[in-house]
């Protein structure tokens, strides 16, 4: 079987292809990529360990830095807060010295013999001297009530 039957001559193609031109300049200004197709990331859990590892490493290095600075600052704060302590436990033991048993119980009973008034009378607040007044008829009623005659 000749080839000439099957394959066509190389005089000319079946199909005419249009004259190629020099592309034109493509705009070279930055553009955001679309956003559909970003990749996921590739090997994020790696990075989140090297970071993990990384911080590790500086946390490390820093206390080894200041290891003596940061003690001696935690010393100071205890010295402070001993002398602060101390300074309470005197100012204590100064009101102790101070302290007047017959004095303390004389302003107790002093306080007992006060007359205590309340500000309001039936929900309005009014002068002292009214309060006593309305208050001392109120009693008054009260004791007349209870010391009827009885015939």
């Amino acid at each position: 079987i000749p080839l000439s039957k099957y394959i066509p001559p190389m005089k000319e193609p079946l199909i005419k292809k249009p004259i190629e031109w020099d592309q034109p300049l493509i705009d070279t200004s930055f553009q955001f990529p679309p956003t559909e197709t970003i990749l996921e990331k590739l090997a994020s859990k790696l990075i989140k360990i090297r970071r993990r590892k990384l911080k590790k490493h500086k946390r490390i290095k820093l206390r080894k830095k200041m290891k003596f600075v940061w003690a001696k600052a935690r010393i100071n704060r205890n010295i402070q807060r001993e002398k602060l302590f101390q300074a309470e436990l005197l100012a204590k033991i100064k009101k102790a010295h101070a302290f007047n048993a017959k004095q303390y119980v004389e302003d107790k009973l002093k306080s007992l013999d006060q007359e205590v008034l309340p500000k309001t009378y039936r929900g309005e607040i009014l002068p002292m001297a009214m309060i006593k007044q309305f208050l001392k008829e109120k009693q008054e009623r009260k004791d007349r009530k209870l010391n009827r005659p009885r015939l």
